[in-house]
């Protein structure tokens, strides 16, 4: 059920990338798949200049130097160079998605931010690796807020670092009992963890003792020593491992702040949950989470003379709405209330005050309400669908 979870985060964060984060391939691409594809890849990517050759072990070097020359002395580079589009997508706004699935344990909320390539900003990418440490230490701050609370049993942090972005993913499973609110405190962390008040030093020199104590371990594998030293190649720097120890240790609390203010910190994110449907209607997670639309996909659609909200359907999408505004601070949206010339008067007012009225009865805040200018128009239609398309409240994001 994870693997689903994490399937469908990526199509949410990354859109028209997705394929760039699924080194896998899915089924479509696999079984696309031909000979003619296959051969057209090994001739545009397998060239000398885009390869790295690397060999540890005892070998005697100069038998190694030959047989290597023997066997790729002849490969020549035909100046196949493909160039791949460095645009990314990035999502403008904050969303949520629902993964159902009976196979599912227990739920598991899963929220990921989108993190640049800091390939040129080492600094940075450090950084992220020691701020995944120690929050993922058993004291950090993040866990005593969730576990020792009993909201969660278990927050992990997972940072992935990739060519063409990278993402860091807060793992949350939550106690049963308490879904919405150990949900709502991994949001409120986010903005905590920019305060360097957050971590501790004496948390700190732990997570970075660790962080080079498994740097060690794992230059001492044969195998990883490869990794690493590809790792760098692609890099395009040495600094990654010759200067590892030292920029731990440079790194400060005040770093780490200022890294979660600039990535996490009321920045857009992806939350998604994965749930059973009979634990959906056991805990009754639509009333906090629910998958939520596109900014322009918010249309309410009304009977003719009709200005309440009874309807399921607008129902549901205005609880998604709710949500989706709970999860974007500080946007600005206008409302356009309409109504067909053969409807009773006032009734585009009424839509809105009742919209009004549910959305303030759900705890969006007052101000917010009051600040969205509210448009109504009274529309002539001809025919019944023309008229019915009349009969509707629009809601549009001001830029």
């Amino acid at each position: 059920p994870f693997f689903l979870l994490n399937d469908d985060m990526n199509h949410q964060l990354w859109t028209n990338n997705y394929s760039r984060k699924n080194s896998l391939g899915n089924y479509k691409t696999i079984s696309n798949a031909d000979a003619a594809v296959l051969l057209k890849y090994h001739q545009q990517f397998y060239q000398p200049q885009r390869c790295c050759l690397i060999l540890n072990g005892a070998v005697n070097h100069v038998e190694v130097f030959a047989s290597i020359e023997k066997i790729f002395g002849t490969w020549k580079n035909d100046n196949t160079n493909p160039v791949l589009s460095s645009k990314i997508f990035k999502p403008e706004y904050s969303s949520q998605f629902v993964t159902s699935t009976p196979l599912t344990p227990v739920p598991v909320f899963m929220v990921s931010f989108q993190i640049p390539d800091l390939r040129e900003n080492l600094n940075a990418n450090l950084e992220a690796m020691l701020l995944q440490e120690l929050l993922n230490e058993s004291t950090s701050q993040v866990k005593n807020n969730l576990i020792s609370t009993e909201l969660a049993n278990d927050i992990q942090v997972i940072y992935n670092p990739a060519k063409f972005g990278g993402q860091i993913n807060f793992m949350l499973a939550a106690n049963t009992s308490k879904l919405q609110t150990a949900y709502q405190t991994l949001l409120n962390q986010f903005i905590l963890m920019s305060n360097n008040g957050y971590y501790t030093q004496q948390l700190l020199d732990k997570a970075k003792a660790d962080l080079i104590e498994n740097k060690k371990r794992s230059s001492e594998t044969v195998s990883d020593q490869n990794i690493l030293l590809a790792n760098s190649w692609l890099l395009n720097s040495f600094n990654w491992e010759t200067n590892f120890e030292e920029s731990i240790n440079q790194i400060s609390t005040d770093d780490l702040a200022n890294f979660a203010a600039l990535y996490l910190n009321h920045q857009v994110f992806i939350s998604g949950l994965v749930i059973s449907p009979a634990q959906k209607q056991m805990y009754q997670t639509d009333s906090f989470f629910m998958s939520t639309k596109g900014a322009e996909d918010y249309e309410f659609n009304f009977t003719k003379n009709d200005a309440t909200f009874l309807g399921v359907e607008n129902q549901i999408k205005l609880q998604s709405l709710i949500q989706w505004l709970k999860i974007n601070d500080g946007i600005k949206m206008e409302l356009s209330c309409y109504q067909d010339a053969v409807e009773r008067k006032e009734t585009a007012r009424d839509r809105f005050v009742s919209m009004y009225k549910t959305m303030l009865d759900a705890g969006l805040s007052s101000d917010l309400l009051q600040s969205i200018p509210v448009s109504i128009f009274i529309q002539h239609g001809i025919s019944e669908s023309e008229i019915q398309s009349n009969q509707k409240v629009v809601l549009k994001i001001v830029k």
